[in-house]
């Protein structure tokens, strides 16, 4: 053979083994940006904490009574049991700007014990810049002041929201609404139908208090959400968490374990990819959703807004989130309609095994996650950890955590943030730098809705973190050396269990794996 010969064969073998190397990087990706996703087996057998009694305290004691604390947020279990449960409750949307809200639709069904045979009738309905929404109000967490309550204990209860998303009015909807949320304003929605003797809300409620949308129910919205560095969000909760505290005693809970109920249905990750939403669901069941290698695109086009749909349907025990083009905003929906968007092409994300209420659909169109990439609030590491702690009883008033790496401080306040179910603000980050012996220190403290510091949730944080010593590794940040609590310290010990072990190198092998094709198959070519 020739040296040229051999040049051209030795180019060839070059570029089809390059090419190999790229189609085989791509068939490892199992991510993307999705259009629709479908949560199915939805709905649990299990208990929630639900609000009974908030008291608000004595201003002048400053909620610090050991009668006062206790009576602050009393709590009572509650079992539900069924499909769509917890999410078969009143539930309330949740925006957070920057956001355009340009329109938005509720409907629910004529006949809620056969949705399949009913029309599905607009019930709520909202235009931006136009006359008084349709059976919707927007709210606010800023009791206290035009309208709503505020106490030492509770903080401010829901108040009606101004026309510019950023106060209070005394009444519903005394403003016409414009469609700009500004960025780190949240406002939510609910009926025009306020909590009373003749209409009682389930749970706890206080100062301003309405009713949600209950059973099966489709919301509609039209939205966009400008190009900045600010993370909007809109998210669905239960009823009762806005009506007790959203930002305190409610019956969320904390965490994976999601209480009456969450769903993030387009949530922007302060300090990840600005332009990718996830969605994630949360109730007593535990937690899953599209993970961080699936999302929707962030719809940013001002002169495009996205329309997006969720729908609650007991009938199939399913919640479908899908953006659509083309949408009309009828005033009502057939029943085949309504099928047919429970049915249509999405993403199917089973949340936990199929129940025995379940009504299979064969018709059904899905591609289901692959469960190694689930998100889940469970079983995300094998490695056990061995705590050694003090046995000193201490308020406490602060934290100090010890990282092997270092930490983004908007990433750890939004880990830290939504875990504990409170807003960004409320954890404040003193100082955050490499010690003398290489360890990256955080120290940071937790405050309450009024500003004081707030050490119950700092000792709930303490033993989440004492009966999981991966959880926070486990959300995305670097592995925990040592935490400091005042002048106790709990120094973590890593040691691995037998599967653990055989776990890691099994997979470091199969990391190997691409690596020895691609050597084998260039012996072969040269």
């Amino acid at each position: 053979m020739s040296s040229s010969q051999s040049s051209s064969k030795s180019m060839r073998n070059g570029m089809i083994l390059f090419l190999f190397s790229i189609v085989f990087c791509f068939s490892l990706v199992e991510s993307g940006a999705v259009n629709s996703i479908r949560y199915s087996n939805v709905g649990g057998s299990g208990t929630y904490p639900q609000i009974t009694r908030m008291d608000p305290g004595d201003f002048a004691g400053g909620c610090d009574t050991a009668t006062e604390k206790a009576n602050a947020c009393v709590k009572q279990d509650k079992t539900v049991s069924g499909p769509l449960s917890p999410f078969d409750d009143e539930v309330t949307v949740v925006f957070r700007g920057p956001m355009n809200i340009r329109k938005i639709a509720v409907y629910q069904p004529s006949n809620q014990d056969s949705t399949r045979d009913s029309t599905w009738n607009q019930v709520s309905s909202f235009t931006a810049n136009s006359a008084n929404p349709n059976n919707l109000v927007f709210m606010n967490n800023m009791g206290g002041g035009k309208s709503g309550t505020w106490s030492i204990c509770g903080g401010a209860s829901q108040s009606y929201s101004s026309g510019n998303f950023q106060s209070t009015v005394a009444t519903a909807n005394a403003e016409t609404f414009g469609s700009y949320i500004p960025a780190g304003k949240e406002v939510n929605i609910m009926t025009s139908t306020a909590c009373s003797n003749n209409a009682p809300c389930s749970g706890f409620s206080r100062g301003t208090a309405n009713h949600g949308w209950s059973k099966s129910k489709m919301f509609v919205f039209q939205y966009d959400m400008p190009t900045t560095s600010d993370a909007p969000a809109i998210w669905v909760l239960n009823a009762q968490i806005v009506r007790a505290a959203q930002y305190g005693c409610n019956c969320r809970g904390m965490g994976g374990n999601g209480g009456c109920g969450e769903l993030d249905l387009n949530e922007i990750i302060p300090g990840q990819d600005l332009t990718h939403g996830i969605s994630e669901i949360y109730s007593f069941k535990g937690a899953d959703g599209t993970g961080d290698n699936n999302w929707f695109a962030r719809p940013t086009d001002t002169n495009n807004p996205v329309t997006m749909i969720a729908l609650f349907d007991v009938e199939t025990d399913t919640i479908t989130v899908q953006h659509v083009t083309g949408y009309t905003w009828p005033s009502s929906h057939t029943a085949a309609q309504i099928d047919a968007y429970s049915k249509s092409t999405a993403m199917n994300i089973p949340f936990g095994p199929a129940n025995s209420w379940t009504k299979a659909s064969s018709s059904a169109k899905s591609t289901t996650k692959d469960s190694a990439t689930a998100k889940t609030s469970e079983n995300r590491d094998s490695t056990k950890e061995t705590i050694v702690a003090s046995s000193t009883q201490k308020e406490v008033i602060s934290l100090s955590l010890k990282f092997s790496s270092e930490v983004n401080s908007t990433v750890f306040t939004k880990i830290i943030a939504d875990y504990l179910n409170i807003p960004p603000s409320q954890v404040v980050i003193t100082s955050n730098q490499k010690d003398s012996i290489g360890s990256y220190e955080l120290k940071f403290q937790l405050m309450d809705g009024n500003g004081q510091l707030n050490s119950t949730l700092a000792e709930q944080l303490k033993e989440a973190i004492d009966e999981n010593p991966n959880l926070l590794s486990s959300k995305g940040l670097p592995p925990l050396i040592q935490i400091e609590i005042e002048s106790s310290t709990i120094r973590l010990e890593t040691t691995q269990s037998p599967n653990a072990i055989k776990s890691s190198s099994s997979n470091r092998l199969k990391s190997f794996i691409p690596l020895m094709i691609l050597f084998a198959l260039q012996l072969v070519l040269y």
